[in-house]
């Protein structure tokens, strides 16, 4: 079975669902771009607002692996008269880059190395005719297999910008990156279609690059394709009649969101939720990474903490849409954080001018996390204070200063009622937040690697520039820090991310719930070539 050329994949689970939604006319849009000069389509969207759906069934209905008439025969895109034409008639290359770098290490080269030489593989498989090696280029490959079958590619690939948004890579490596994706996408004759989905709009990208082909499609512009990312009002309301639901309330809490000042959508998976739990409540945001959504909110920047106060009152706040910051302590002014906050749903923004934009909450869901995050006592000494232990934290870590590190984290606990933990989750996370300002810049965080209600672990890897030891930290209850640390040497994690050659430390933390307090163990392992 291929992972990246013709992946067998498939709707049937999304239409099982009872709030299956038919957007295949998605497809009918897409058929009038093949082999045309608007081939290139990029949609930026907030986390769970579809974008994964929609490449999904692209690649179900357009990849020859396989007869997918039954998928789509009853479907919206059937009416087309262009439905025959393209099904299945392609060969289609998808790749998921969230999934791949997190495989990979976190290293970019290594990731760019992997699925190029995969796809090559792949490609031989299929087509043994095939004249390239294994020095070509991965344009090159794609091309003669274009040129001896005649069958021209749609190339899919999702969450593109993953590890940019999440300042997880340099400047120059995403440099690097996306001119690779250049060489593979820009003016190849193989190209029938591209389609890319990301948070962050390419053109908010502070990096040169050569991706300026692609027709773009916002959270602020681009109203062709709005229909099928977030749910229209029209849907909303039948859902309404459905379910008996009060829609302005629906509206209230989760619509609000405008692409071009004009067209409305809800966010879905909220709807979804409180129609499902009769419960207007906090669903999408409760699902939702907050920590560094939290430290934008909280940042030291003039006339930030007024603007959000004022949105929060209900009032609009104008901006200049901004281009994208790699590192927290690049975020310098008022637009920049506000456009940062737009693209990931907390905000959404009408047209002003050409120049400017005017931000604003778009519902009471959002509305609700500014006013937790705003009330949250973040005023400039604790600010201080946090940072100071975060980095504190670290070194302790890295020094292997056992008791520093519990004295840290137990003194943390006592001065902050709200960090007294309940359970196994509530302990990571603390764990977490105390780690994340200090290995914000320097490290990638890998989450639930492994875990169950018995043990967390938390995995921040060096990023590939610096000469910083992996830092893994295995979480238990009730038990000695010695045995949380033989668990974690148990999960063989240098297995697990192919180190070869560094330094690992391993740190044993256990918490005793009855006594609320934190004991530690560290081993530091060093690895030669």
């Amino acid at each position: 079975m291929s992972n990246y050329l013709n992946p067998t994949t498939s709707i049937t689970t999304e239409r099982n669902c009872k709030n299956f939604i038919d957007q295949t006319e998605l497809l009918v849009k897409l058929n009038l771009r093949i082999k045309t000069l608007d081939h290139n389509i990029m949609v930026s969207r907030p986390h769970q607002f579809g974008k994964t759906f929609a490449t999904k069934m692209i690649c179900s209905y357009y990849s020859k692996a396989k007869d997918s008439s039954e998928e789509f025969d009853k479907l919206k895109v059937a009416a087309d008269q262009n439905y025959r034409k393209h099904l299945n008639q392609y060969n289609v290359i998808f790749f998921n880059i969230d999934r791949e770098f997190c495989n990979d290490s976190h290293d970019v080269e290594k990731m760019i190395k992997t699925i190029t030489s995969s796809i090559k593989v792949e490609l031989k498989e299929a087509y043994p005719e095939s004249s390239f090696d294994d020095g070509s280029y991965l344009s090159h490959c794609l091309e003669d297999v274009y040129q001896k079958t005649g069958i021209p590619f749609i190339i899919v690939i999702d969450d593109y910008d993953y590890m940019i948004r999440k300042n997880e890579i340099s400047a120059v490596n995403a440099s690097l990156y996306l001119n690779w994706l250049t060489s593979l996408l820009k003016d190849q004759s193989y190209v029938a279609l591209s389609y890319v989905t990301g948070i962050l709009p390419i053109d908010n990208l502070r990096v040169s690059c050569g991706l300026n082909m692609f027709d773009e499609y916002t959270m602020t512009s681009g109203i062709e394709m709005a229909p099928y990312f977030g749910l229209t009002e029209e849907f909303v309301k039948t859902l309404c009649l459905k379910h008996q639901a009060d829609y302005q309330n629906l509206k209230k809490w989760y619509g609000g969101y405008t692409i071009d000042g004009d067209y409305q959508i809800f966010n879905p998976i909220s709807v979804f939720d409180a129609l499902e739990y009769d419960s207007f409540s906090d669903h999408w945001t409760s699902r939702n990474p907050h920590l560094h959504d939290r430290n934008l909110i909280n940042m030291d920047i003039p006339g930030l903490r007024d603007a959000l106060q004022r949105l929060v009152e209900g009032e609009t706040v104008y901006i200049s849409m901004a281009n994208h910051c790699y590192k927290m302590e690049e975020f310098k002014t008022v637009n920049e954080v506000l456009t940062r906050l737009i693209h990931l749903g907390y905000l959404s923004a009408n047209d002003c001018n050409y120049w400017k934009k005017i931000a604003y909450i778009p519902n009471e869901e959002v509305k609700r996390e500014f006013k937790r995050t705003l009330n949250e006592k973040r005023d400039e000494t604790s600010i201080v204070k946090l940072v100071n232990s975060s980095f504190e934290l670290l070194n302790y870590i890295s020094s292997l200063k056992t008791k520093s590190v519990e004295n840290l984290l137990n003194n943390r606990k006592s001065n902050d009622s709200s960090l007294k933990s309940t359970s196994i989750d509530e302990v990571a996370y603390n764990i977490l937040e105390a780690l994340y300002v200090g290995t914000y810049d320097n490290y990638a965080l890998q989450t639930n690697l492994e875990g169950s209600s018995d043990y967390k672990d938390l995995v921040f890897i060096p990023k590939l520039e610096l000469e910083k030891p992996f830092i893994i930290i295995g979480i238990m209850c009730d038990v000695s820090p010695e045995i949380a640390l033989e668990h974690l040497e148990q999960l063989n994690y240098r297995k697990k991310l192919d180190i070869s050659i560094g330094e690992i430390l391993l740190v044993g933390i256990s918490y005793d719930q009855t006594n609320q307090s934190y004991q530690c163990k560290i081993e530091r392992i060093i690895l030669c070539e």
